[in-house]
């Protein structure tokens, strides 16, 4: 006990410290980590330290008990709905530096890309709320906040399709004044009717998550969508007026210059328009539960039982 220090608790949570579990504890020195979904998880938590009260066995709670760390399984609830953030976020600061506003729509992933933590973090099942209740959220916010922006950070913004495609047309009923960013389109589903209504409903931006523009690696990276759905969203979206950033991810399984060639001369000659943005990496960060971390396991690329809160990349 450092002299003046405080008794408060340090409590973690958000996407990586689930994604890392009780890992997480060993290598920070804080007292619990909530893993999965918060909403309930959280606020028993800080009910039972305030009474007083045993935190072990609250679901989704890892604590440190004396030099041992108690693991516990994610939590994923059967609905959500408002994150409820203008009610206790001070916006002004993070908006000047840039900041979007987030809105979630779905949670679960169905996809199974190779590098994705996003199935593990949220289930592969899709968890949609209905269209009116996100769209209430978004005119709640508007009243209260005014952000500039409204980021949907669904891990699929367009999969499933039906309730991408409610959201929309609801904000245009409902006849909103809004700007709208979307995360992650994915080109299976992206078609004119989605990039219209996207358009109607005030969408100015969205980002596609490529990864590849050759279909032996889009194969490998487990993309769920092949070279002819990707050429027909890069068709569909020069008939927008929506900005979007494509990204390219470069050192997958079975990554050739031959592979590589492929994806750089699609982009110099096929996303080089005045509205494209296009984001290259290199090398893959593997996460724990995900398909490149079994393959790197496979190559001898990663050792069996690495702790990999500590960066390793696949290339």
């Amino acid at each position: 006990q450092v002299r003046g220090a405080s008794s408060a608790k340090i409590i973690l949570g958000g996407p990586a410290i689930t994604v890392y579990g009780p890992m997480a504890l060993r290598h920070l020195d804080a007292d619990y980590a909530v893993v999965g979904e918060g909403e309930e998880s959280f606020p028993t938590l800080l009910d039972a330290i305030e009474k007083g009260r045993s935190t072990e066995g609250i679901p989704g709670v890892c604590l440190r008990e004396n030099q041992r760390v108690v693991a516990a399984e994610p939590v994923r609830m059967d609905r959500f709905g408002s994150s409820g953030m203008e009610e206790w976020i001070q916006w002004g600061p993070y908006e000047r530096k840039g900041g979007t506003w987030g809105i979630q729509t779905k949670r679960g992933c169905p996809l199974d890309c190779v590098y994705c933590p996003f199935p593990e973090l949220e289930g592969k099942g899709s968890r949609c709320r209905p269209a009116a209740d996100v769209v209430d959220e978004i005119e709640r916010v508007l009243r209260t906040r005014k952000p500039r922006t409204f980021e949907i950070v669904d891990s699929n913004f367009n999969v499933p399709l039906a309730p991408t495609l409610a959201f929309c047309e609801e904000i245009i009923r409902r006849g909103l004044k809004v700007n709208l960013s979307a995360m992650s389109v994915n080109p299976r589903t992206a078609s004119r009717e989605l990039f219209q209504l996207m358009e109607r409903s005030g969408f100015s931006s969205m980002m596609v998550t490529v990864e590849a523009a050759n279909e032996a690696m889009l194969e490998r990276l487990r993309k769920g969508f092949g070279l002819e759905h990707l050429e027909r969203t890069v068709r569909l979206a020069r008939e927008t007026r929506i900005h979007t950033a494509w990204f390219l991810l470069l050192g997958g399984p079975g990554e050739t210059l031959e592979t590589v060639d492929d994806t750089m001369r699609f982009a110099e000659t096929e996303l080089s328009w005045k509205r494209s943005l296009v984001i290259v990496s290199t090398g893959i960060r593997i996460l724990p539960g995900t398909g490149i971390a079994d393959i790197a396991l496979e190559e001898k690329q990663l050792s069996p039982g690495k702790d990999l809160v500590e960066p390793s990349f696949y290339f």
